[in-house]
């Protein structure tokens, strides 16, 4: 399993999740980033999105997906209680 030494902000949650959890070696680095868009404004959501990406491609030259989701579009799909993923 990887394990990342990631910074947050403050409405951002970040999780990792698929391959990167359960495989010895993962094809890439899974991240879901959860926001609470009654706090923040999607431009700050794209900002962190940017800054997230530069930091890990200077750590990993794996691959990175990400995924991002409002709080409530989370709640709606059940995205993380329908996957294996830990809290970052």
């Amino acid at each position: 399993m990887i394990e990342l030494n990631i910074k947050t902000k403050e409405h951002f949650d970040l999780y990792l999740f698929d391959s990167t959890l359960y495989s010895d070696v993962p094809s890439d680095i899974d991240i879901a980033i959860i926001y609470e868009k009654s706090f923040i404004s999607i431009q700050e959501v794209i900002e962190f999105h940017f800054e997230l990406l530069n930091d890990l491609s200077t750590k990993s030259k794996m691959k990175i997906d990400t995924i991002l989701l409002s709080k409530e579009k989370e709640i709606e799909t059940k995205f993380l209680s329908n996957a294996k993923q830990k809290r970052l």
